[in-house]
């Protein structure tokens, strides 16, 4: 699972719409996630207005679930998110 909390979405696209989803993980995440299935799931701080109709808390605020093609250990998948955060800022 990858928790995204905050991360600033497209100009004109609610954060806390499908499309928004859809523009993070095309625009955000790397090479390999663009491709592969997962599903999602709204954080518990997304979508909570203030009375003044602004978020209480802003950004993209989602859970990413993948499914990998075969096991791999918690210290495989260290490495592997290790290894793309090294060669691109693209959650920043």
């Amino acid at each position: 699972m990858l928790d995204i909390d905050g991360i600033p979405g497209s100009e004109g696209i609610s954060p806390t719409s499908p499309a928004a989803i859809e523009w993070l993980v095309n625009q955000k995440l790397p090479a390999p996630f663009k491709s592969a299935k997962g599903f999602y799931q709204s954080s518990r701080s997304a979508g909570i207005w203030k009375p003044d109709g602004t978020l209480l808390k802003e950004g993209i605020r989602v859970h990413l679930f993948y499914y990998f093609e075969r096991r791999i250990t918690g210290q495989q998948l260290e490495a592997f998110l290790a290894c793309i955060a090294s060669t691109q800022d693209s959650l920043s």
